[in-house]
């Protein structure tokens, strides 16, 4: 059974349902005065129309339930609610307003002197019979989608296969004609001279491969960014099958939390391989910051804002027999994954670099005024414009009970996302080599991890533009703060996870390729 609020947008014929029945809303107005002053005189929902949908079930599809005759069975396919405001539903003690769906007088609370107010709560209910709203089908009304929005996101698709493709080819057109110039350039250089008097990006092959600093940190954050890259991957892939579905209520926590537990494994496994390949000594920080720094910050985020919603007495508080459960399963399944994992990759065979560290570190020329890091921030604006519109559809599908069933456009996004995060973090690599600067390990993290900062100021835009703002309880502002915190840590991680990987990769391959003395 399920409430369904019926919504009923001007490009539609028939109505969109959402999930939930709101309890109000705030007055309309025709004027920007009218909206100022009615700006704290909310509007209550006090009266509801259900409309139950059945039919009548046939004998093979109710073995189960108790038989009284096959004319006698029903089920029960739809609840529909449609709430309304109507001061005037009761007159002299009898209800006159349940019969006619003309809109009257709306019902006003009054916050400046609520005491003594008498409102009135009805309900009327409508049975009707529908034969073509099976059982196995009855969730197909909440998962329709009107034209106008698929066409909006085709074309958001477009525009971010358009930006993807620019990017590709600027960096196809500036990578490979540059680096082949680079390759042929060096190859032609024959007396010491020459190649003392050359700059570039070879200049730093004694130093390109020197570990980074704070490398067990950075360690941590690819362990914890390739995790959440594989278990994003994983429910898209199970999303696009049509796996999740509204009709198992939970599936996807449960699911996400199971995916967080089983690739433990792989977060541990990448932490520890990196960290041996930067001849790092402090195993069991990075062991045990790749088990408990992001599943840390969920658990620490989850179990503060439970408890703000048990003080505020929320029905959406999490039972403490739950909080227990969660922290068994994060502590006697997750942690000794993690634990295996990391073991297995400090017993891998580490790859030698194409190129040895010099025992001492050369001098970084001063290249330009402007930091790093301020390129780095920059550029995490192109992964954050590949995502900007559908991450406001599913921001709304989170706070505003609206569901999201573009799957296909959601995983052609991300796929565009990681393309992105590869294409930025290369540039930006290179461009650091190019200037004899070999400190990379981190730029590449950042160049496209950086995307998550921008995704926490969007959050901080959509909720301050929220219409319910002034009436918003301290609890539910909590809520958003902290899990648009979490998310904008997962996706920074995640991205600058595959930048990271991706520029290894790349700085990898162009200096085996060059001829070093």
């Amino acid at each position: 059974m399920m409430y369904l609020f019926p919504l009923l947008p001007k490009h539609r014929k028939g109505p969109k349902f959402s999930m939930g029945v709101p309890l109000g809303r705030q007055k309309q107005s025709s004027t920007r005065v009218e909206e100022v002053i009615s700006l704290y005189k909310p509007v209550i929902f006090n009266h509801l129309q259900f409309r139950i949908r059945y039919h009548r079930a046939s004998p093979q599809s109710v073995s189960d339930l108790s038989a009284v005759g096959d004319n006698d069975q029903y089920r029960v396919v739809g609840f529909e609610v449609k709430p309304r405001s109507d001061e005037n539903i009761m007159t002299n003690g009898v209800l006159e307003g349940c019969e006619t769906d003309e809109p009257g007088k709306e019902m006003e609370l009054h916050p400046s002197d609520p005491v003594g107010q008498i409102i009135t709560f009805s309900y009327d209910v409508e049975f009707v019979e529908d034969q073509e709203l099976h059982w196995a089908t009855r969730w197909d009304p909440l998962l329709v989608t009107d034209q106008a929005e698929v066409s909006f996101h085709r074309r958001y698709l477009l525009y971010s296969l358009l930006i993807t493709f620019i990017l590709s080819f600027l960096v196809a057109m500036v990578l490979a004609r540059t680096v082949y110039l680079d390759y042929a350039r060096y190859d032609n250089l024959d007396s010491a001279d020459e190649i003392e008097a050359e700059s570039g990006w070879k200049q730093v092959h004694g130093d390109v491969f020197r570990p980074p600093e704070y490398k067990e940190y950075l360690s941590i954050c690819v362990g914890c960014g390739t995790q959440i890259t594989v278990i994003v991957v994983i429910t898209l892939a199970f999303s696009l099958l049509g796996f999740w579905s509204p009709a198992y209520r939970g599936g996807l926590l449960t699911s996400l939390i199971l995916l967080w537990v089983l690739t433990s494994v792989l977060g541990g496994f990448v932490s520890a391989l990196l960290h041996s390949e930067f001849g790092g000594k402090n195993r069991k920080v990075v062991t045990l910051g790749s088990a408990f720094f992001f599943s840390g910050s969920m658990f620490v985020t989850f179990f503060f804002v439970n408890l703000v919603l048990s003080f505020a007495g929320s029905s959406a508080a999490v039972r403490f027999l739950t909080l227990l459960q969660l922290l068994l399963l994060w502590l006697a399944l997750s942690v000794p994954l993690n634990v295996f994992g990391a073991f297995l990759g400090y017993k891998q065979k580490l790859r030698e670099y194409p190129c040895p560290t010099n025992p001492l570190p050369r001098e970084i020329p001063e290249y330009s005024k402007i930091p790093p890091r301020a390129f780095c921030f920059l550029s995490g604006s192109i992964p954050f414009l590949i995502v900007f519109m559908e991450l406001q559809f599913v921001m709304e599908a989170l706070w505003q009970r609206n569901a999201y069933i573009m799957a296909g456009v959601l995983c052609g996004v991300f796929m565009l996302l990681m393309i992105a995060c590869v294409e930025v973090s290369l540039v930006l690599s290179y461009l650091i080599l190019s200037q004899e600067d070999y400190r990379w390990w981190w730029t590449s993290f950042w160049s496209s991890g950086s995307s998550g900062l921008y995704v926490f100021c969007y959050g901080l835009l959509f909720f301050l533009g929220n219409q319910n703002l002034g009436s918003m309880h301290l609890a539910s502002v909590c809520l958003y703060f902290c899990y648009t915190v979490l998310i904008s840590e997962g996706f920074t991680l995640m991205t600058g996870a595959v930048g990271f990987l991706a520029s290894r990769v790349f700085v990898r391959r162009i200096f085996a390729a060059v001829r070093v003395d």
